[in-house]
């Protein structure tokens, strides 16, 4: 069947567009990690199983303090913890500078949907806490958690992505066939920038 179309688009080139629709969408930050988030991320982007996540970050807390309760299922921050939320980005720019210029184009005026005390269980998303340490005491594997947490809390006050989806049909000639095909435009990182 795919022959038989590309054999006659071959020799009936020209096709007419029929519809083009322009949609635009926004995309809001990701929550912040829980635990099982993180141990897929840390898994995905560097190889460390379920197990060696949840060391490295018992490490983060219980070593450096560098993390908040890091066995939490909650990806939720409360009212709280969003007043905090400029001294949070502080302590973040000072243990870790690699975020200064990320940071210093963050808005705390921007409040998160992550930001909501009613879906608050137990424990709270897993964040930067309020403590400095020394980065280069940190392993590399602790290093790198520290860096996907920090990144996803610094997110939340950064505006939505801002993207047109194009939808486009095209028909062959005395519309034998009809052609569809689909684009994506991004207009505003937003949040993405930090995740290049």
């Amino acid at each position: 069947q795919a022959e038989i179309i590309v054999n006659y688009l071959k020799s009936n080139p020209t096709l007419k567009v029929i519809s083009s629709v322009d949609t635009k969408k926004t995309k809001k930050p990701p929550l912040p990690y829980n635990l099982l988030k993180l141990q897929i991320d840390m898994n995905r982007k560097y190889g460390l199983s379920l197990d060696a996540t949840l060391a490295v970050t018992q490490s983060l807390r219980d070593k450096h303090n560098a993390i908040t309760y890091n066995r939490s299922d909650c990806q939720y921050l409360s009212d709280e913890t969003y007043a905090d939320s400029a001294e949070i980005l502080n302590v973040i720019r000072e243990n870790a500078p690699i975020f200064s210029s990320k940071i210093a184009k963050a808005d705390t005026s921007i409040k998160s949907k992550c930001f909501n005390s009613a879906k608050v269980s137990a424990h709270h998303a897993i964040i930067p806490t309020f403590d400095k340490f020394d980065l280069s005491k940190l392993t590399e594997d602790e290093k790198k958690c520290y860096f996907l947490i920090a990144r996803s809390f610094v997110a939340q006050f950064y505006p939505d992505k801002k993207y047109v989806v194009r939808n486009i049909k095209l028909a062959s000639q005395n519309n034998g066939y009809i052609l569809s095909l689909s684009a994506r435009q991004t207009l505003s990182e937003g949040w993405e920038e930090l995740y290049r």
